[in-house]
């Protein structure tokens, strides 16, 4: 595993398969810092899993385009603290194209306030080409509900354009709904 993380830290590749099981083409990706990964990660990939009929992967990304990198012990301990039962992708992409190209005909697993950062402007100077581009690698996303400004949000709440709306599926708020966060937890165990 410490080799796979050098080659990630040092870019000789893009992405690594650590805890291969089970994986089969199609899949579902769950991306995450798992900072740490709790029992809503596993409850949103299972419905995505149902409801996809795909099987899941983990995909922890060194970089996040709203963070610090993740160093090489940061990363070891998000990993061992991951069951063993499930697949992880470890990365260097830090946006959803990059991710989308390395895994042409996956499907992304995304909660409502990552579904509102694909169409932000501070992320994408033009939402229009990106989206394009998802829909020649045949991409999806699958959004659950999140607890968002006070009330719970859904892939309803979105504005989409017609054109796009096809790369979306929603898991209902009956399906899945999760209030919980990895930042929550942080702050409840004063791990921030």
């Amino acid at each position: 595993m410490i080799e796979s993380i050098k080659k990630i830290i040092n870019g000789d590749c893009e992405q690594i398969l650590i805890n291969s099981q089970n994986v089969d083409k199609p899949s579902i990706i769950l991306s995450g810092s798992f900072n740490p990964f709790h029992e809503g990660h596993e409850k949103l990939l299972k419905v995505a899993e149902n409801l996809s009929g795909r099987n899941g992967i983990l995909e922890l990304s060194i970089y996040n385009v709203d963070k610090s990198p993740i160093n090489e012990e940061e990363i070891i301990n998000r990993i061992l603290k991951i069951p063993k039962n499930y697949s992880i992708y470890l990365s260097n992409n830090s946006t959803f194209l990059e991710k989308a190209k390395c895994n042409p005909g996956s499907w992304f697993v995304i909660g409502y306030d990552t579904a509102l950062r694909l169409f932000d402007k501070k992320y994408h100077s033009n939402v229009n080409i990106i989206f394009e581009e998802y829909k020649k690698l045949n991409i999806k996303f699958i959004v659950g509900g999140r607890k968002f400004n006070g009330s719970f949000a859904t892939l309803k709440d979105l504005k989409i354009p017609k054109k796009f709306q096809k790369l979306f599926v929603e898991i209902s708020e009956k399906s899945f709904r999760m209030d919980i966060s990895s930042t929550d937890i942080r702050k409840k165990y004063k791990l921030i």
